[in-house]
């Protein structure tokens, strides 16, 4: 069904495989890890091979990627499920919001060498087409802790800390708010594993930070709340 798509009513195979997308995950939990094999072509040309425009689809399947990454398993995840998660990456917002929501629990399902790989993309995850787009900002601020406990102090420092500092002097509250939690996760980890030289120079920036909120007239709470992460 899913190859047969009826360019002359394109609305009405948009509804119907979204709604195969959404009920993906279920079928592959009921017919379990054996029966992939008879699944995985079908799911990736719902993921891969549809026009464009079908972003319904993709974002439902972007939603739910990490729950058939548990089913099947790290070795077919990273066969068969790594190809669909790049392309998501590069996807439209709405799609990549999607993948975003459960990023970590994905990475719970594929090696310790895929996960650094991703480490590179960071960047590219973190950027949106829409710059007015907050939710997407703290959906990403929201997975940065999780994020953290899947890597060493060393690959939290280089990479996850530089874009919790920037997120922490975002214009949105709710954004600002995301990344205080990630900043206090990572303090933590720093501080509970003896990385005293990275606790010590995060505390250095985030000192830099608010005399930068000073200089700029931001607002005292915005400062306080930079603050009081540090000292959670």
């Amino acid at each position: 069904m899913a190859s047969n798509v009826d360019e002359n009513n394109p609305r009405q195979d948009d509804d119907i495989l979204t709604h195969c997308a959404y009920a993906f995950p279920g079928v592959v939990y009921t017919l379990g890890k054996d029966s992939w094999s008879l699944l995985r072509n079908t799911y990736l040309t719902l993921a891969e091979n549809l026009p464009h425009s079908m972003s319904n689809v993709r974002q439902t399947l972007a939603c739910s990627l990490h729950e058939i990454a548990h089913v099947i398993g790290p070795e077919q995840t990273e066969q068969d499920l790594i190809h669909p998660f790049n392309n998501f990456i590069y996807d439209i917002d709405s799609v990549k919001i999607g993948l975003l929501k459960n990023l970590s629990k994905f990475l719970q399902n594929v090696s310790p060498r895929y996960r650094q790989e991703l480490l590179q993309q960071m960047k590219e995850i973190q950027k949106c087409e829409d710059r007015k787009n907050w939710r997407y900002r703290q959906t990403f601020a929201s997975q940065l802790p999780h994020l953290s406990e899947l890597y060493t102090t060393k690959e939290v420092y280089d990479h996850i800390q530089p874009i919790v500092m920037n997120l922490t002097v975002d214009q949105v509250a709710q954004v600002r708010q995301a990344s205080f939690t990630a900043l206090s996760k990572l303090l933590q980890k720093f501080k509970h594993q003896s990385e005293t030289e990275y606790y010590e120079t995060t505390c250095e920036t985030i000192k830099e930070k608010v005399c930068h909120l000073k200089q700029v007239h931001l607002s005292s709470k915005l400062r306080t709340d930079l603050c009081g992460a540090a000292t959670r």
